[in-house]
């Protein structure tokens, strides 16, 4: 028998913690905007809370990061609307109510309240009734911020689903 043995060259992506992020937005515990994004997917739920929480943080302390970044942060949250765990529907509310409405303001809502609709309706027809309970107060944090659209363009939508 011969053994043979091939050596090649292993290339590894710079690690979070050997960046660099002096010049860019963190949280307390050194995570960037990125990647608490990325963290939003995670299939532990403790994971997407914590994820959740320093997003919250983050918004929060550095509110310029969030109208740049809108279009991706409610393209990575949306779907908790409809998450399978209650901690992380109401870190979601929490998160809407407390850090990205404030932070984008109410005219930059418009442009993501379809997007934001498709996944709160989505959660109101869940087979699961807390989840479709969790539906009303995704739709209840629209009505404080942006009464106006989510009456006359969802209405009809969401009194269907009612």
């Amino acid at each position: 028998n011969e053994t043979e043995i091939k050596s090649g060259k292993l290339f590894l992506a710079e690690q979070s913690l050997a960046a660099d992020k002096s010049q860019v937005a963190t949280t307390s515990r050194n995570n960037t905007l990125r990647e608490l994004l990325s963290q939003i997917k995670h299939y532990s739920e403790k994971t997407r809370i914590k994820a959740i929480n320093g997003l919250i943080e983050l918004i929060r302390e550095h509110p310029s990061e969030a109208r740049p970044n809108a279009a991706e942060i409610v393209a990575a949250t949306a779907p908790l609307a409809s998450d399978p765990d209650k901690a992380c529907r109401d870190a979601f509310v929490t998160f809407l109510r407390s850090a990205l409405f404030p932070a984008i303001g109410l005219e930059s809502i418009q442009p993501f309240l379809a997007f934001m609709m498709a996944h709160t309706c989505s959660a109101m027809t869940h087979l699961s009734a807390a989840v479709r309970d969790s539906g009303i107060d995704t739709i209840n944090v629209l009505l404080e911020f942006r009464p106006d659209l989510v009456g006359e363009g969802y209405f009809a939508e969401i009194s269907q689903h009612y």
